[in-house]
């Protein structure tokens, strides 16, 4: 599903997009959240809704906050707030 989903942010399919990566979430919360989350950002991003891709980085910061593609992501959102 995360796979899935990042073609489908690659097709532009944003609102497919994020329905795929919660449905990766919900397969196994444990160990998806980090990918889903940072999947959903970066589509709240590119769908220019600054607030729920913050949100949702922040999510994923708090289960790993030395997480190196998380703290780039962090960043450009920081620049678009």
């Amino acid at each position: 599903m995360f796979n899935k989903g990042n073609a489908l942010f690659n097709m532009k399919k944003y609102n497919e997009a994020l329905d795929q990566y919660q449905k990766y979430i919900d397969e196994d919360p444990e160990s998806h959240s980090i990918n889903g989350l940072y999947g959903k950002a970066k589509t709240y991003l590119a769908l220019d809704s600054k607030d729920d891709a913050e949100n949702n980085i922040q999510k994923a910061l708090e289960l790993m906050p030395d997480h190196p593609d998380l703290i780039r992501l962090k960043k450009e959102i920081d620049k678009h707030i």
